[in-house]
């Protein structure tokens, strides 16, 4: 198992500039600028590009900032059973609650720019039981009406 030692982070304190692999969603690896090489396993070009073939060289912030904007496409409600509402109310504390809505207890994902955590939402409206489509931040959900 490769871990991070307090030496790597401190390489890492500039990620503005600092070069990645990505596949788009996550990053794949960061780059080593001395040696060209990842810094976790210490691949070449090549040896990413053999497995994630559809990798791409960018750097952590532009990789940060176009995560965050998809995961910011507005979202919507959709109509789930009572059964999994009710699951999902009790499997954790919610996070945040009122009456005929919550925020499962544990987070999904964080937000790639700000870092906030996000939780999927759940609310009750006239009997009928709905999901939102992505993860909300709390202050996302606290504007829900």
């Amino acid at each position: 198992m490769t871990t991070f030692n307090a030496k790597d982070y401190d390489r890492l304190k500039d990620y503005d500039r600092l070069e990645c692999w990505s596949d788009g969603h996550c990053i794949i690896d960061t780059i080593d600028p001395k040696t060209g090489l990842t810094h976790i396993y210490h691949r070449s070009e090549a040896d990413v590009l053999k497995e994630y073939p559809n990798a791409v060289k960018t750097t952590v912030s532009a990789h940060c900032k176009a995560k965050g904007e998809r995961q910011d496409w507005p979202f919507t409600w959709g109509e789930t059973t009572q059964e999994h509402f009710d699951n999902m109310l009790n499997c954790l504390p919610p996070i945040c609650f009122t009456p005929g809505r919550f925020l499962v207890g544990e987070p999904y994902d964080h937000h790639a720019v700000s870092g906030l955590p996000r939780f999927t939402g759940y609310i009750e409206r006239n009997g009928k039981f709905f999901e939102s489509s992505r993860p909300l931040t709390v202050a996302e959900f606290k504007h829900v009406r």
